[in-house]
């Protein structure tokens, strides 16, 4: 089993344009919306060992909003697609994010 330093290594190209893919949907999507205050990359993507592999692996956002009960997440970021798992679950073009909201 490879370290987490080699897998780093692996895919840094590949994190380098998920990042880069991150970014512009944040520019594109969530800094027009007001309700948003910030937002953050987490999870494997942060880390530099995301690997999607056969299932498809998703990027872990945070959004903190002024207010949670005001915001419609599904009227801001698009239908959930997966009310199963935590979070806020949407696809853009070929990337999956996995939204948690805090206020």
């Amino acid at each position: 089993m490879d370290t987490i330093t080699i897998i780093r290594k692996k895919q840094e190209d590949f994190i380098k344009k998920q990042i880069q893919i991150t970014h512009q949907f944040i520019d594109n999507y969530i800094k027009r919306n007001k309700q948003i205050q910030s937002c953050m990359i987490s999870g494997s993507v942060a880390r530099g060992t995301f690997m999607p592999g056969e299932e498809r692996g998703a990027v872990d956002l945070i959004l903190f909003v002024e207010n949670r009960d005001d915001f419609n997440a599904n009227e801001a970021l698009g239908r959930d697609l997966e009310e199963h798992i935590p979070g806020h679950f949407i696809k853009e073009d070929s990337t999956f994010y996995q939204i948690k909201i805090y206020d």
